[in-house]
This record gives structure tokens, C-alpha cells and sequence, in this order.
């Protein structure tokens, strides 16, 4: 089945009869019927669950409290409202409630778990005609927890909704230090670190928006008390993402440390692009879709397959890269950077200015490098790099702009093409009906064969 989304907002389902190169060259006919979406009460909308979709699979529930370790062994124990009831020695005397027109969001005592049993979700829960859900994921691999708060205004005005993440310590706030280097969060800050009077109890980080991030909240601490105030506005018909971190840890400073090295993009690695674009608290990586890039506004950045980054000038004119097309050489200039799998002769996924995507081999290709520090180029194997990338400029923007009519290829390119001689028809239990290319939005393929 294929669904085709038209500018007018019509939807429509339907099956692809003839094959792909044909979409791109010649007349298409499409059978199929169309329908409209219904998503009951209690389940989450129609097309939009699955391992990488906005929502979990309601497939299995999950009853509260629901406890689980992170990767670092602290204690998550998730309340029904999506919050923390204690965490670790008392971290918390409730924690992480996401307050809406000032009532906290409930699954009313239901939630749904995922196959590999670290992250689970609430609602819907309506208030104001405003949908809400509640994503926490608790990760396995590193002492961190993420929230994902999904908000839906399906009304046809914009509707600024006040949000507060509250959260209760056991015992009053006694040190606080923010991303800047002060002790009050003000309006350059990302994140902050808490310290309660209890000298068992961990250290808390609070990630709770990005660096470059337009929609920043506010933060007050008194006592025991952390308010983290956004206010959003969410479109008429539109849905919005507040994704935000919390991890416990037993020294304060590591906490510091932690804070101004974390890295958003493995952290939301595991959620789908079409999701990661709704998260609006979150300024973009400077990747593209399937291309996770971390970049900067200071210097060309490449992360190597232990971990290890640096910071400097890529010199390399231009790269050849070996793809189902054949050859293509890359100018630099054309460039934001490469997402590399690991190894010799492996595929890299290339991030173009104007939006497209390449995907191919790179051979023995080297990426030639010029540290910030000293005057020698490096000759780093691609093989040995998990992902780089040039500087944010004008010539390479941090969002890159969309290119008009795409092909997105079950290789993982996504290529503009030329639509004026595109025709297509789509069958229907009426007869035919000709689609004008000018109001199509997109064909989007729902079979992975």
C-alpha cells in the first residue's frame, strides 16, 4: 500500500502498480481507495506507530510503577504521569511532571512499552483541545533518560500552550551550576546541574533545550522545587515535540563535565527524522534525513570510529564517490559532510547543500585535514571515521533548504529530479483520475520489500 499526500490535504491509499524508474520518467498509474485516518480513543493515530514512527505500538502494555536501570545502574521508577517517584537514594519526591494549562499529563494508570523494553508512553491526554502523550525512554547503553512530549492541536487556529516540567527533591537544592558557568539559568543557557543537601543522594543534570535553540525556557529553583517553563506555540493542525534529558550521577563535577560535551544527535539517533523534525526545543544537528551530522559555527568537525573528535579545516577539493549510477565526483564546495558506516570500502551517506543525498563507496578515498592546532595535514581514512563535517556558513547553512520535487530511493539517496514531464493517474473504483504534479506532495512507499 502507498500513501499519496496531496497539497490540498486530501489522503489517499493505494497500491503502486508500475515500477520505480517509470515514476520518474514516463505515466504512472496507481490503484487503490481512499481513507481517511480514524484514531480511536486510547491508541495513538492511524500510520504513525512503529519502531521508528511518533509513537510506540500498542501492542503491549505496561502497568506502574515501571521501574528500569540506565546504562549506569541508577533507578528510574516511572509513575503513570510519566514522572519519577524516587529515582536513586531519593534523588527525587516526584519528579518530571510536564504541567499543561497547569495540570500534569496521566495515562490514567495505561501505558504501552516498546519490543526492546526501555522506553514506554502515555496517553492521549486531552486538556484544553490540546492532545498530549508521553514518551520516557530509559537508555541502556549510558546513565541518561529522555522524555518526548507530544503535544497535537488538531483546531484550526495556533493555540501558545504554558508548559512546566516540575520536579520535587527530596531535600532542598543546595548548589546549582548552568552551562554558561553561573549558578542562575539565564537566557544563553541549555542545561544546568543540581545538587540536593542530601550527601547520598546523586547529582542531577537537566538537558532542556538545544544550544542554538529558538524556544528556550525558563528556569526557577526555590528549595526543593525546579520549575522549567516553555511556552509553545503549536500551528492549526499541527503536532510539536518538547524532548528534554535527565541523568543522576554520583559526582557533581563529572555532571559539569557531562553537560558541556553532551551530543544531541546520539542521543535522538534511535527516533525516525520525520519525528526528530518535530522537535521544537532542539535546534537541527546540520544533518538531513538518515544523515546525523554534529556540527559547529568554529570549525570543520570529524568524529573518528572511537569517539574521538577534532576540530579544523577539511582541504579535500572534492570526493568520488562509487554509486548505483555509477561514478560521481563531488565538489567540496557542494558538501556539508559525510555520516560514514565503519570500515574499509563501507557506504557513506554525503549531506549536499541543496538538499540532496548520495550514498555510495569512497574506496581508499582519505579525508585530508588541517587540526586547528598546528600546521601539519592529516590523512584520515574514511574507513576510520564515524562522521564529518564542514562549519556552519552561509554556504552551508545550519537547515538546509528544500530543493523542490525529491526521489527518495530505498538506498538511502534522496535526488531531485525534473517533474514537468511526470504524468500520473490514479485508479479508482470510479475510474481514473488524473493527479497534476503541482499539487502532489509526495508518494510514500509503506512496503519494504
Amino acid at each position: 500500500m502507498e500513501v499519496l499526500k496531496l497539497r490540498r490535504g486530501c489522503t489517499w491509499i493505494a497500491c503502486l502498480v508500475l515500477a520505480w524508474p517509470t515514476i520518474l520518467t514516463g505515466e504512472v498509474v496507481i490503484a487503490g481507495r481512499a481513507r481517511v485516518p480514524v484514531a480511536p480513543g486510547g491508541t495513538a493515530p492511524a500510520g504513525t506507530t512503529g519502531k521508528r514512527g511518533l509513537h510506540l505500538s500498542r501492542a503491549k502494555r505496561v502497568s506502574f510503577n515501571w521501574q528500569n536501570n540506565d546504562g549506569a545502574g541508577f533507578k528510574w521508577d516511572v509513575q503513570y504521569y510519566g514522572s519519577i517517584q524516587q529515582g536513586t537514594n531519593y534523588s527525587y519526591s516526584g519528579g518530571l511532571y510536564c504541567q499543561v494549562f497547569g495540570s500534569n499529563i496521566t495515562g490514567n494508570g495505561i501505558g504501552w512499552i516498546n519490543a526492546a523494553g526501555d522506553e514506554i508512553e502515555i496517553g492521549p491526554w486531552t486538556r484544553n483541545n490540546i492532545k498530549c502523550y508521553r514518551r520516557v525512554k530509559i537508555f541502556k547503553d549510558r546513565g541518561l533518560a529522555r522524555w518526548l512530549d507530544i503535544f497535537e492541536n488538531p483546531g484550526s487556529a495556533a493555540v501558545t500552550v504554558p508548559i512546566a516540567i516540575y520536579t520535587c527533591t527530596n531535600n532542598p537544592v543546595n548548589r546549582t551550576v548552568t552551562s554558561t558557568g553561573t549558578g542562575v539559568f539565564g537566557q544563553k543557557d541549555w542545561a544546568f546541574v543540581t545538587k540536593s543537601s542530601n550527601a547520598q543522594s546523586p547529582a542531577l543534570l537537566h538537558l532542556v533545550c538545544g544550544k542554538r535553540s529558538k524556544l528556550r525556557p525558563t528556569v526557577t529553583i526555590q528549595s526543593n522545587q525546579i520549575y522549567v517553563r516553555y511556552n509553545l506555540t503549536i500551528p492549526a493542525g499541527k503536532t510539536a515535540v518538547l524532548c528534554y534529558f535527565e541523568s543522576q550521577g554520583n559526582s557533581f563535577e563529572d555532571h559539569v563535565k557531562r553537560m558541556k560535551t553532551f551530543r544531541i544527535s546520539r542521543a535522538l539517533k534511535d527516533l525516525g527524522m520525520s519525528v526528530r523534525k518535530l522537535i521544537v526545543n532542539w535546534a537541527s544537528t546540520g544533518g538531513l534525513d538518515g544523515v546525523d551530522l554534529d556540527r559547529t559555527e568554529n570549525a570543520d568537525a570529524v568524529t573518528e570510529t572511537n569517539g574521538d573528535t577534532k576540530f579544523g579545516t577539511v582541504t579535500n577539493e572534492s570526493f568520488e564517490i562509487e554509486t548505483i549510477f555509477g561514478e560521481l565526483k563531488l565538489p567540496a564546495k557542494q558538501v556539508i559532510g559525510m555520516a560514514c558506516e565503519v570500515g574499509p570500502g563501507q557506504r557513506v551517506r554525503v549531506a549536499m547543500t541543496n538538499g540532496q543525498i548520495v550514498c555510495g563507496k569512497v574506496g581508499d578515498t582519505k579525508l585530508l585535514f588541517k587540526p586547528s592546532v598546528g600546521t601539519s595535514v592529516l590523512q584520515i581514512p574514511l574507513g576510520r571515521v564515524r562522521q564529518w563535517s564542514f562549519r556552519i556558513s552561509k554556504e552551508r547553512p545550519e537547515d538546509v533548504p528544500f530543493v523542490g520535487p525529491v526521489a527518495i530511493l530505498r538506498t538511502g539517496d534522496r535526488l531531485a529530479f525534473e517533474p514537468k514531464g511526470l504524468k500520473l493517474k490514479f485508479r479508482t473504483r470510479h475510474g481514473l483520475a488524473d493527479l497534476a504534479t503541482g499539487d502532489l506532495m509526495s508518494i510514500n512507499m509503506d512496503n519494504t520489500g
